[in-house]
């Protein structure tokens, strides 16, 4: 890897918006590098952020939702979790996608690192949670898009559906294994 560390961000030249929906707008760009090279069209999507939250129980398994995703048409299993709404603070997405996806609530929230679900060509970024001490159950308030199955899973059991690709969205891939680690390191501590 270079360790040139001259590189600037691009120039935006011109930006031409394509599609705008509440759930993403998609845009057009020109960009231009710090060299003089031209970059066109470069799409970008424009996302409301995400939230996702691993639910400890008291036997440490792990709350997952099985729920149909229309863009690879199959059920998967994944963390609860959803879109952040317009000026909502992330642990209060939290709360809410957990409690309308699960019916769940839970008295301690512990923050992860903030990620990118795919910086080159998303703005949006990830929230996520480990959630534990679980102090109500109460019933589900989903949106029509979704019919949301619940289980708490062991750990191994959670590794052994990655490893078969029922638990296949990456970015929750990615936060599962955020909050396990997180998990090792206090126990070490």
């Amino acid at each position: 890897m270079s360790r040139d560390l001259s590189a600037k961000p691009w120039d935006i030249i011109s930006s031409k918006p394509l599609i705008h929906s509440r759930w993403f707008s998609l845009r057009e760009d020109v960009c231009q590098r710090h060299d003089g090279v031209t970059i066109s069209p470069y799409y970008v999507a424009e996302c409301p952020h995400w939230v996702h939250v691993a639910l400890f129980n008291k036997d440490h398994e792990i709350l997952v939702i099985r729920q149909y995703r229309h863009g690879i048409k199959k059920f998967v299993l994944e963390l609860p979790g959803g879109m952040m709404e317009l000026k909502e603070k992330p642990l209060d997405a939290a709360k809410r996608e957990l409690a309308e996806e699960t019916g769940y609530q839970a008295r301690h929230f512990h923050s992860l690192p903030t990620v990118s679900p795919d910086p080159a060509r998303l703005t949006n970024f990830i929230h996520s949670y480990i959630a534990t001490e679980i102090i109500t159950s109460s019933t589900q308030k989903l949106d029509p898009s979704e019919e949301i199955e619940l289980a708490f899973l062991p750990v191994d059991t959670i590794i052994n559906e990655i490893c078969k690709g029922s638990f296949l969205n990456a970015c929750h891939i990615g936060i599962f294994y955020l909050a396990l680690s997180h998990l090792n390191q206090c126990s070490t501590k």
